[in-house]
């Protein structure tokens, strides 16, 4: 076996592996029972957690960053947001 035919079977192959190694099995969860769960959050508290940032907000915390403190996990310090 070679060229083409070759080809086409290490391209089936690698299909096949990576078709296994992704693949989806479904499985029914059973439903989830909340009612016994105490809400511990309230709705304001709710609304404010999940709504959307503005600008402000973020350059705000930004100039905030000491611009020569340690980095952070990004290996970045403050002198780099805020020059970026």
């Amino acid at each position: 076996m070679g060229g083409e035919e070759g080809q086409v079977q290490v391209a089936e192959n690698v299909l096949t592996h990576y078709r296994n190694v992704f693949h989806a099995e479904v499985r029914r969860v059973p439903p989830l029972h909340i009612d016994n769960v105490p809400c511990l959050v309230s709705d304001d508290t709710n609304a404010n957690l999940t709504r959307l940032v503005r600008d402000k907000e973020i350059k705000e915390v930004v100039f905030s960053l000491g611009s020569q403190k340690s980095p952070g996990p990004d290996g970045f310090n403050g002198m780099y947001y805020k020059d970026n």
